[in-house]
């Protein structure tokens, strides 16, 4: 299921911070017990400006806690994933 009003990066994927915490509000709901999100995180493509540097916007705003932080005595654990992990 898709929502159309969520932005999306450039690989096609779902950005919905209201979503995300929106099912850990029913998780916690459901179970009563501090949450633990164990990998979250966001592909991007990253260019090398002039100034040699990477100007990351799209994934400092992806991992701002605007939403997430509206859950702070549920969630006890966030771990951010990102392909350099895995290399």
């Amino acid at each position: 299921m898709t929502n159309p009003f969520t932005p999306k990066t450039r690989w096609d994927w779902e950005i919905d911070p209201i979503g995300f915490r929106y099912l850990l509000n029913e998780i916690y709901d459901r179970y009563q017990i501090p949450l633990m999100i164990t990998e979250n995180g966001i592909g991007t493509l990253d260019e090398l400006t002039e100034d040699k540097q990477v100007h990351d916007r799209e994934r400092i705003d992806f991992l701002s806690f605007r939403e997430l932080s509206k859950n702070t005595q549920k969630l006890r654990t966030y771990v951010c994933v990102n392909l350099l992990k895995c290399v």
